[in-house]
């Protein structure tokens, strides 16, 4: 029993090896493309190394990686377009303010889907055999993107609040444009995660959880809700001192409510051991 036992926990999981093994053929490829020792000898100069290289990186990219790098620039520059106007504060304008709340749930409805469209999951081999049940698995990547792109898309637009707090005027374009990086970045790797993760949790069956059905839920009232409270109380989040003591009570009351949460699922674990 304990032999199995051990061998059992010295199975590596097939998703984190070939992540190691990714990421060891990259940094292979990323050092052989530094090594200038290894260049052709009629390769002598600055401007032909830089040449040879940029070909053997492209060579190492290949047709799929350049359609995945265009995808993923086309999906930050929708995202900057559609949630860029709602993070640019003030937003005294009422027509602005207006069309940039109209864009905000656009993009948090419509980028989602698209990243779960796009999205190729994780070690879909390993959980998709003859009878791969697509439809559950398109309903694990929509709920992953859409908890990765509303949590950040949320966060990113109290960031741009504080931002304005702090410099007293509209948060500049560049970090703007960062922060609008992190809502599809994270949405990405959860709608590649979660189905694996679903397949583990499951014993090796695809399903639905509980909080899966309710994220998926919530994503339609999330959005319109957060843009009509943005449009209709921007006097107050906009003024220094209201707006700031507004932001800083709801972080502590989630602070609070977090810790009552670990607290209550600690207790709960602790008495289940009892």
């Amino acid at each position: 029993t304990d032999e199995a036992a051990t061998d059992e926990v010295a199975t590596p999981d097939p998703f984190v090896q070939h992540q190691v093994e990714s990421m060891q053929f990259l940094w292979n490829d990323v050092v052989d493309l530094l090594d200038w020792r290894k260049f052709p000898e009629h390769v002598n100069s600055w401007e032909g190394r830089l040449l040879y290289g940029m070909g053997k990186l492209a060579d190492a990219i290949g047709p799929d990686g350049f359609l995945r790098i265009f995808l993923g620039v086309a999906l930050w520059a929708a995202t900057v377009a559609l949630l860029g106007p709602i993070m640019a504060w003030p937003l005294t304008d009422p027509a602005l303010r207006a069309a940039a709340c109209i864009k905000f749930v656009i993009g948090l409805y419509a980028l989602p889907v698209l990243l779960a469209l796009l999205t190729r999951p994780e070690g879909m081999e390993i959980f998709c055999g003859k009878g791969c049940p697509r439809g559950k698995v398109l309903l694990l990547k929509l709920a992953g993107a859409a908890t990765g792109f509303f949590a950040f898309a949320g966060v990113n637009v109290f960031a741009s609040l504080a931002v304005f707090y702090l410099i007293g005027r509209t948060p500049p374009t560049w970090l703007i444009a960062l922060l609008c990086l992190t809502p599809p970045l994270f949405a990405f790797a959860a709608a590649r995660r979660i189905p694996l993760d679903r397949h583990y949790m499951f014993r090796h069956g695809i399903q639905l959880h509980e909080a899966d059905w309710w994220v998926l839920m919530a994503a339609l009232v999330f959005a319109p809700l957060l843009a009509f409270l943005i449009y209709m109380f921007q006097w107050m989040l906009a003024d220094r001192v209201t707006g700031a003591s507004v932001l800083l009570t709801a972080l502590i009351f989630v602070a609070w409510n977090e810790r009552r949460r670990s607290r209550r699922k600690l207790l709960k674990t602790q008495s289940g051991e009892l």
